[in-house]
């Protein structure tokens, strides 16, 4: 079972202050390469046979947050700072 211990809206706030980029004294995790692992574990749960299982809700609510991840790593790999 996937356990997030720091909530994504606490993490991703303080990347956006820092314009998505990776503080020096603490290279790990690279953005990027979280929004990734993000994207990949999203996906993973929708094509998930348990997650079909599911209500409805559950697996809609799992696909936006597929495609969010999915905009949020082409976003820092292409260097903007907003979300379009």
């Amino acid at each position: 079972m996937f356990r997030q211990r720091v909530p994504w809206t606490d993490f991703s706030a303080g990347r956006e202050k820092r314009g998505w980029k990776t503080r020096a004294d603490h290279p790990d995790p690279v953005p990027a390469a979280a929004a990734g692992r993000l994207a990949d574990l999203f996906g993973g749960l929708v094509a998930a046979d348990c997650a079909k299982a599911q209500p409805a809700d559950l697996l809609t609510m799992l696909m936006d947050n597929t495609a969010n991840a999915q905009s949020i790593d082409r976003m820092i790999v292409a260097g903007a700072t907003e979300l379009a």
